[in-house]
């Protein structure tokens, strides 16, 4: 079936929405029997994960010669493909490919037993975002036009940055763990350069290290502040690193010296009571959700642990399908977000289309710049357009990003 014939007798599948354990075992049961009784006309052929060095992609491709790519979760690559491969691909092969959230139900569900949160909901998002990317390519339209169309072409950046040093940077930080405030302060600098009105900056203290002392934090958003001047709104985040009273006391230090804008995951991301403790004992916003994975598990952070702003990122919360449920679900509770994401080209992009989509998106979305040590840039024959501070929404079909497959496939790594 060519596209054009193909277009001109596409009938799309609505929502399952199916919660109920008996509805959800009917669900399966019917997916696994036949296709939907609506049809496409586009039925799915081959599913290829791919992982290179610093990212995971999957490619769907149909029985129209339309193909979609999308970004898994770059943690456990090897891992995420053996799942996709064993437990997950052989099941869609000959499936309707726009039938998208019966096959998201289909996967989550079935793969239930084998955890439904943290490598597995990330490998899920990668089948999840190509079916996405080939829909938009189907119809010609970029995948904002997909999910509602877009209240902004263009979406500002808060530029996010680590104390920890990482391999690429060891030489550069002297082989040390941890970068001085100083050295955080300068690279907030070269952000106020470029444009950026906002940063996060993340102290990765982690739960192995809680409550440190001596604590970091103070001089590190001391410095900051002092190199990027008042206007700057600053994002401090914790990254799980405080007991309960220890976050409190630090929240409100660093808002009345140094007016942090919010403070994300200030304690453990399993303890919602903790986080609710903290986020009623502080007057300004608290930020979560990087590691929530599912529509439930942020009903909880928001009932239970009543964070002011969510964070779901798009290769880690089941991919666009999940992430729209997750964003409709906070507007019943007046509830903002800021998309998370680590990845700069099919992530980043993904996270565009999602944040100019949804009403209640925040005006900033996370960017980490184009990281040129993961080398992914070479794997795109185009890229996201940044200006001063901003990302354009790119307006190609699907995520708009042209993938140089030869040059990919070349590099991919076995598993």
């Amino acid at each position: 079936m060519n596209r054009r014939n193909f277009i001109g007798s596409t009938s799309l599948v609505g929502a399952i929405g199916l919660l109920h354990p008996t509805a959800v075992a009917a669900t399966i049961k019917n997916f696994e029997r036949s296709t939907p009784v609506i049809k496409s006309g586009l039925k799915i052929t081959k599913i290829t994960p791919v992982y290179v060095q610093y990212a995971m992609y999957v490619k769907v491709e149909t029985d129209a010669g339309i193909t979609g790519w999308g970004e898994a979760d770059k943690d456990f690559r090897p891992l995420g493909a053996i799942f996709l491969e064993e437990a997950v691909i052989k099941h869609l092969i000959g499936k309707d490919a726009l039938a998208i959230d019966e096959i998201w139900n289909y996967m989550y569900f079935k793969s239930y037993d084998e955890g439904s949160f943290g490598l597995v909901a990330g490998a899920l998002a990668g089948i999840d975002n190509a079916l996405w990317d080939l829909k938009g390519k189907a119809l010609g339209v970029p995948v904002s036009d997909l999910i509602g169309g877009r209240f902004r072409d263009s979406v500002k950046c808060y530029g996010s940055f680590g104390a920890n040093v990482y391999g690429h940077e060891k030489k550069t930080y002297g082989g040390r763990k941890k970068k001085t405030p100083l050295e955080m302060a300068k690279i907030a600098a070269r952000f106020a350069e470029l444009g950026y009105t906002a940063i996060k900056v993340r102290m990765q203290i982690r739960q192995l290290n809680i409550d440190p002392d001596p604590d970091p934090s103070f001089e590190t958003i001391k410095e900051v502040r002092r190199a990027v001047g008042d206007d700057m709104k600053i994002f401090f985040d914790a990254n799980n690193g405080y007991t309960p009273h220890r976050a409190i006391e630090v929240g409100k230090k660093l808002r009345e010296h140094y007016n942090i804008a919010t403070v994300e995951e200030p304690v453990s991301m399993n303890n919602y009571h903790a986080l609710s403790e903290v986020s009623e004992a502080l007057d300004f916003p608290i930020t979560a959700g990087e590691h929530e994975y599912t529509r439930w598990q942020f009903r909880d952070l928001i009932t239970i642990g009543k964070v002011d702003i969510l964070n779901p990122d798009l290769l880690k919360s089941g991919g666009m399908s999940e992430c729209i449920k997750i964003a409709q679900m906070a507007s019943a509770f007046d509830k903002r977000f800021m998309i998370h994401s680590a990845y700069p080209m099919l992530g980043t992009s993904a996270g565009l289309q999602f944040a100019a989509s949804q009403p209640n998106a925040m005006e900033y979305q996370e960017y980490v710049g184009p990281r040129p040590w993961m080398g992914l840039q070479k794997y795109f024959k185009n890229t996201i357009e940044f200006d001063n501070g901003y990302l354009k929404v790119p307006t190609a079909p699907g995520w708009g990003l042209e993938i140089d497959e030869k040059l990919l496939l070349k590099d991919a790594r076995d598993y």
